[in-house]
């Protein structure tokens, strides 16, 4: 399912265990998050390589553009208050489908932008514009499920106990080969 959808799983308990969880008051009322992060997440705006409009110097070009993000995550709040701060008027389209069909839609022209983590900075089918913000990600636990939670917490903290660099090297790992860095230097 997407992002979306199996957080609409963890919280009416049809999954037990969610990565990449960013942390909201909101979301805390339905759900146990680990005790420590298991990594943190930049996010980009992207654009389809044949989009000419939309220029990282110029934010204006943002204004009235159709900019997808996945419904009810942490993308969306980061964006509204990017573009706040920078003055860009663009409109949100939330999204429930999984990221390469999000991918699809903006190299069909279905969106103009699309905010997603920088790791899908990888791929030629997106530019990245900019960085709109990052957040610390969490496992996010069914509220029936405290047992699940201790266990979790205990095994996190053997990690961080054995290694403190742990998240870090697993970032650089596997999340670092983003091709945001050859982009926006």
């Amino acid at each position: 399912g997407s992002w979306s959808e199996l957080f609409e799983k963890l919280v009416a308990g049809e999954i037990d265990l969610l990565s990449d969880v960013s942390y909201t008051e909101e979301r805390a009322e339905k759900i146990l998050y680990s005790a420590e992060a298991m990594g943190a997440e930049g996010y980009h705006i992207f654009i389809a390589p044949a989009n000419t409009e939309i220029r990282p110097d110029d934010f204006s070009t943002m204004n009235g553009k159709r900019c997808g993000v996945n419904k009810n995550s942490i993308q969306e709040q980061l964006f509204l208050d990017w573009s706040e701060k920078h003055n860009v008027h663009a409109d949100v389209i939330e999204l429930s489908v999984k990221t390469p069909e999000m991918l699809d839609m903006l190299k069909k022209g279905e969106l103009d932008m699309l905010v997603t983590l920088d790791t899908y900075g990888n791929t030629a089918d997106i530019v990245p514009v900019c960085k709109v913000g990052f957040a610390e990600s969490y496992f996010g636990i069914n509220k029936n499920r405290p047992d699940l939670k201790e266990d979790l917490d205990v095994a996190m903290n053997r990690i961080f106990e054995d290694n403190r660099d742990f998240n870090q090297e697993m970032t650089e790992k596997f999340n670092r080969a983003s091709a945001v860095n050859s982009f926006l230097t």
